[in-house]
């Protein structure tokens, strides 16, 4: 097998550990007894470590006279004189370290066979065989000890533990091809499906093509460090140069079979992009990381460093796990569709580790949804950080439905358009979010929440954006509802024009439990939308139209404020009539928002002219109320002013 202080492949977290070992018995090994005449020969006398003294060789046969052994327990080595075990530094057969073979022993006597001394030159143990000196080489089947271990084991069983993929002739120096090398090392490794454990030494693995997982396993290599920095993007570990423009990493599930159990951790992966530049555009590259069918994958600590795609899982029967996955994505991070059970998605950190150039970061604004997911069964979302997309979560519908059960925990969506988005394929949608954070400037048509759909229930415990330049939350699509709990809006219709902070549909529903904290308001829209379904205990102003039951009035003002909580609006009304006109009957005024469910009825005063009690009175489904004296006839004339007040139940 050769020097295992420079031909040992690493074998496992405690490589290091076992490597010194390795030196360390061979430096006991310097010292064979005399009756040694070949290299075989004194391996053959050397039995291991040991607890205690043996009383025969591994073999059960009587020891023979210069065996030696490794004592575990007081760390020395000990040689067999023939009716005791002495200590081997006292036998008298190592001559020490020496640059050059010596030509007598220590006391200028002749050379006996089975003397031994360690050249400095070389770094190598060598031996007298009776006629010339010949090195000693550590044997693989050696049984040693680990450091701290209590079973000695030889290289072999040990190397055995992990496969290692520059024993099937990888070379990692990004310009060999690979590939061969990573497909046998991996087939190797997850023959059977027992999921053996493919270790990759620090360094850049080129593949010119596709490399098939079909079977449980373990790639791990050595921690890979994005270094955030234009110049040099890319820092020391373990890295795969996808040098094609197909799919990184297959895994599809063949023949009925489920491919599953597979874990990758500490790489990264890096493709040929173009250089940034004016107009920028990736080049069309696959997914990284493709499954099909796949499921109990992990990605922990893993760098997708500039892929076109990241990585898609479709048809699974889930279980995915992505912790601390990060990189620079352009078109789509991760994308879910036909995951049926639990997904847990942690540390996601999506930020322009490979080229902050200006460029490059439009192009993410414009095209990339970072996290995409269709039919996603129980995901579940901590500790998220999207820089610069167009969408942070996207929500779509897949042929199997749409995504259930979302639960989101400490998000900030930086720069992007949309921190969540259910595009108007949703149907049926459930998602609960929690310490949400968004900041859309300086990019156009941004908002915190989007929600095209239908019939889906979202559920913020809170929510804080700035810099939108739209609404902070827009619910356009039919029947869904949004329950939304602390909230603050610092900025919104950046771009100007005539846009509310909150924006729903008649046939949707926000609720508020806490009025919502609004900033700057960069257009001169309301806070929410006229005949919007929004529950809130904010106050808000609202013109009245003001109206005869036969007749005209025809001078006055009105001002009012309305609220809307818990299903009821409440609201409140003053009407100055200066000039009365042909008006009779009852005043009609609009409502402030929506229709009534029910009828109810209000009640006021007319407080310059006559002092009388006022009724308001709301008919169900009716666009207006009327107004009149507590005695049914007509409130008004030229000088009065009524002040009223009421509420109506809409759902």
């Amino acid at each position: 097998m050769g020097d295992c202080s420079t031909n040992c492949n690493p074998c496992g977290p405690s490589y290091d550990a076992i490597n010194q070992l390795a030196v360390q018995t061979k430096s006991y090994a310097r010292q064979a007894l005399s009756a040694v005449t070949t290299v075989e020969e004194f391996q053959s006398l050397y039995l291991g470590a040991k607890a205690e003294a043996p009383t025969t060789d591994n073999e059960g046969n009587p020891l023979i006279q210069g065996a030696l052994y490794f004592n575990t327990t007081d760390g020395q080595m000990y040689v067999w004189a023939g009716s005791a075990w002495e200590l081997f530094g006292q036998a008298g057969y190592y001559l020490g370290a020496k640059a050059s073979d010596p030509t007598t022993d220590n006391e200028g006597n002749p050379l006996v066979a089975g003397l031994l001394y360690f050249n400095t030159t070389s770094n190598v143990m060598r031996v007298y065989n009776g006629t010339f000196w010949q090195n000693v080489a550590f044997d693989e089947s050696t049984p040693f000890l680990a450091t701290g271990t209590t079973e000695p084991r030889n290289l072999v069983t040990r190397m055995a533990d992990v496969v290692n993929v520059k024993d099937f002739g990888a070379v990692g120096d990004g310009v060999a091809d690979d590939t061969a090398a990573i497909q046998a090392a991996i087939n190797f490794a997850s023959a059977n499906d027992l999921g053996a454990e493919v270790f990759f030494q620090q360094g850049t693995y080129r593949t010119t093509s596709v490399i098939n997982i079909t079977g449980a396993v373990t790639i791990r290599g050595v921690y890979s460090r994005a270094l955030k920095l234009n110049t040099t993007p890319k820092g020391g570990g373990t890295w795969f140069y996808l040098d094609h423009t197909g799919k990184g990493f297959s895994m599809i599930t063949p023949g009925g079979s489920v491919v599953g159990d597979i874990y990758f951790s500490n790489i990264g992966t890096y493709r040929n992009q173009p250089t940034p530049a004016s107009g920028w555009v990736p080049n069309p590259h696959d997914y990284d990381f493709w499954l099909q069918g796949a499921q109990d994958v992990t990605f922990d600590d893993v760098i997708l460093l500039n892929a076109t795609k990241g990585i898609s899982s479709t048809s699974s029967g889930g279980r995915l796990n992505f912790y601390k996955l990060r990189g620079q994505v352009f078109e789509k991070g991760i994308y879910l569709d036909g995951v049926y059970d639990v997904c847990r998605f942690d540390q996601i950190h999506f930020w322009p580790f490979w080229s902050q150039n200006a460029n490059v970061v439009a192009y993410t604004k414009a095209n990339l949804n970072a996290i995409s997911l269709l039919r996603c069964d129980n995901p579940m979302l901590s500790n998220i950080f999207i820089y610069a997309s167009l969408n942070g979560v996207l929500i779509s519908q897949g042929a199997a439905g749409t995504t259930l059960k979302f639960h989101l925990v400490n998000a900030d969506f930086d720069e992007t358009a949309t921190g969540i988005h259910l595009d108007s394929s949703v149907v049926g949608a459930t998602m609960q979010i929690e310490n949400f954070t968004h900041l859309g400037s300086p990019i156009p048509n941004s908002r915190a929440v989007f929600i095209e759909g239908s019939l889906s229930n979202l559920s913020f415990g809170s929510l804080r954006t700035s810099g939108c330049s739209q609404e902070a939350v827009r619910v356009s699509g039919a029947s869904n509802t949004v329950n939304i709990g602390e909230s603050v809006v610092d900025a919104w219709a950046t771009a100007g024009g005539a846009i509310n902070a909150f924006f729903v549909s008649a046939t949707s529903r926000i609720n508020f439990a806490i009025s919502p904290v609004l900033g700057v308001n960069g257009g001169t829209g309301l806070p929410f939308n006229i005949g919007g379904n929004i529950s809130s205990g904010r106050w808000l102003d609202w013109t009245p139209i003001i109206t005869a039951q036969s007749g005209t009035i025809t001078a006055y003002t009105a001002t009012g404020k309305y609220k809307v909580q818990d299903l009821t609006v409440y609201y409140q009304l003053e009407i100055n009539i200066s000039n009365n006109g042909t008006g009779a009957g009852a005043v009609i005024s609009s409502l402030p928002i929506f229709v009534p469910l029910l009828s109810g009825v209000g009640n006021g005063r007319e407080i310059l002219l006559t002092g009388k009690s006022l009724t308001v009175t709301q008919i169900a489904l009716a666009t207006t109320m009327s107004i009149l004296n507590y005695d049914n006839t007509y409130p008004a004339a030229s000088g009065c002013r009524l002040i009223l007040n009421g509420s109506y139940i809409i759902g």
